[in-house]
């Protein structure tokens, strides 16, 4: 299992991100964005705007994160995803 880091039901990014391993996080979340694009997963995009959105919260850059997360807010509903309305709320 690769230290525990990835296996069934572990989104990579989170887990780095529980390690407070930003830069793992970061590089989890941008490689998971090169298959959200190459694949054209549709609201894998907005879970990996909002990883970004968190890493740019969590780094102290809240006028980024802000930005991030409009940003998902529309991609999220753009996708069509039955519950946009309450992954925004949460965000």
């Amino acid at each position: 299992m690769n230290g525990g880091v990835t296996g069934p039901g572990r989104p990579v990014p989170y887990v780095a991100g529980a390690r407070v391993d930003l830069a793992a996080a970061r590089e989890h979340t941008e490689r998971a964005g090169i298959l959200v694009e190459r694949y054209r997963w549709r609201q894998s995009r907005g879970i990996v705007a909002m990883n970004g959105g968190m890493l740019a919260h969590v780094a102290g850059d809240l006028e980024l994160a802000e930005k991030l997360y409009w940003q998902v807010a529309e991609l999220i509903k753009q996708s069509g995803a039955v519950d946009a309305e309450g992954i925004i709320a949460v965000a």
